[in-house]
């Protein structure tokens, strides 16, 4: 996957972590979700399946950059597998403190306007045995799938 990759919303939109399918065996990260009834962007969901292993440790944590009302702000893009520094990581050890910047993760920004508005993520430490399997869906269609 190009970790350049934007996907492009520009509408009024819900941000939770809520599991809006009928899949239970997974984590979310962030769920963005438009208001509107029209073509174009629907959803975006970044999981990671939740299936237990002995001896690891494995996660998501969704960070509000900026103040918003999660039910109805403006989102105008979505940042696809980024890198994170030092600030970035250090509030989302607050949302998680399990997680590590040293462990495997796959992150996601999402823009307002002019503005950052939330950072998710998902992570695993799987001391070499175990993985998890992450999923990014837009509109319902897988279109990364890969194992941390």
């Amino acid at each position: 996957m190009d970790n350049k990759k934007t996907i492009l919303v520009n509408k009024f939109c819900k941000i939770n972590e809520e599991n809006i399918t009928n899949i239970d065996d997974r984590l979310i990260a962030i769920n963005v979700i438009t208001n509107e009834e029209e073509k174009g962007f629907i959803n975006y969901c970044l999981a990671i399946d939740s299936f237990w292993q002995c001896c690891e440790t494995f996660g998501t944590a969704l960070s509000k950059i900026s103040e918003f009302n999660s039910d109805n702000v403006f989102v105008s893009k979505i940042e696809l597998d980024v890198s994170l520094n030092k600030e970035e990581v250090e509030l989302l050890k607050k949302i998680n403190n399990e997680f590590d910047e040293e462990y495997e993760y796959y992150a996601c920004k999402v823009y307002g306007e002019n503005n950052l508005l939330a950072i998710g993520v998902v992570f695993n430490h799987h001391n070499g045995f175990y993985e998890h399997k992450v999923e990014v869906l837009e509109n319902g269609k897988v279109i990364y799938e890969n194992y941390l």
